[in-house]
């Protein structure tokens, strides 16, 4: 299981020395900026938000009004402390999943279509990409609905934890218990996200990625792992998308593939097939 664990990290770096090869370098570009104008936005969001809470608090304390400045200074310390702190969890789980779900959302069909080029690559099948973006387009409804199970799969988790951690944020000890489960699903979530693209390729829907992956659980969790870990890198969460995509990509194309079940009809032909 260890092993499992350990291999299903290196993936990720995997899919790194994929997105640079010169053939699939083009495949890259717009899922790369998709990512950076999402992260771009959430960041400049976030900080806005926090300095208004920032300010907010520093306002809706009247130093002049109390005798003791270092009783006061030593309460509006530690109210700062805790509003960063909150702000802090606020801030992970946002670029963990919101940014996560909105930037694979938009760029779905170019994940996509950038699975399948990897596929082709580690096939040592040529990369040619003539009616590829033609392609992407026409699967636009297919990856969509696909996208939409994963927000419903989400979600259907994500109240629950949400309420562990507004009951466990007090408790010490529990809180860790909560940042746990936050940590497992997320690693879970984002293993999901990416191997449903080379997976939902040759026909595979969510569910069925979901129950495949169930049965290789410790090379989901450390793949799902290091993309979680990578996603809260300054900079270098910018290139994580296109480095899961590929590292899920060859992860089926190694592991996977031979040892699903199912044989299912593909729904979304790769851009060499009939359509």
């Amino acid at each position: 299981m260890l092993t499992q664990l350990v291999q299903g990290c290196g993936y990720l770096m995997r899919g790194f020395g994929l997105i640079r090869q010169p053939g699939l370098r083009r495949f890259v570009i717009i899922p790369l900026s998709i990512n950076i104008v999402i992260f771009s936005s959430l960041i400049w969001v976030l900080i806005g938000a926090t300095e208004t809470l920032m300010g907010w608090l520093g306002g809706s304390l009247n130093l002049g009004a109390v005798g003791d400045w270092a009783v006061v200074q030593s309460i509006l310390w530690f109210l700062q402390l805790l509003l960063w702190l909150v702000v802090g969890v606020g801030v992970l789980v946002s670029v963990f999943y919101t940014f996560s779900l909105v930037a694979n959302f938009l760029a779905a069909p170019f994940n996509s279509l950038l699975a399948e080029k990897v596929e082709k690559h580690l096939a040592g099948e040529l990369v040619q990409g003539e009616e590829s973006w033609m392609h992407a387009l026409k699967s636009i409804p297919h990856v969509m609905m696909s996208e939409l199970f994963k927000l419903l799969y989400m979600l259907m988790w994500l109240i629950p934890l949400l309420i562990l951690w507004l009951v466990t944020f007090w408790i010490p000890g529990l809180n860790l218990l909560s940042t746990a489960a936050w940590l497992w699903f997320g690693a879970w979530l984002l293993s999901l996200e990416y191997v449903d693209y080379p997976a939902g390729n040759h026909g595979f829907n969510f569910p069925k990625v979901r129950k495949m992956m169930k049965q290789h659980r410790p090379s989901a969790m450390g793949f799902g792992g290091a993309v979680t870990l990578m996603t809260s890198i300054p900079l270098l969460n910018l290139i994580a998308m296109p480095c899961a995509v590929a590292g899920a990509t060859a992860l089926w194309h190694d592991r996977l593939r031979d040892h699903s079940n199912t044989e299912l009809p593909r729904s979304r032909p790769m851009s060499g097939d009939p359509l």
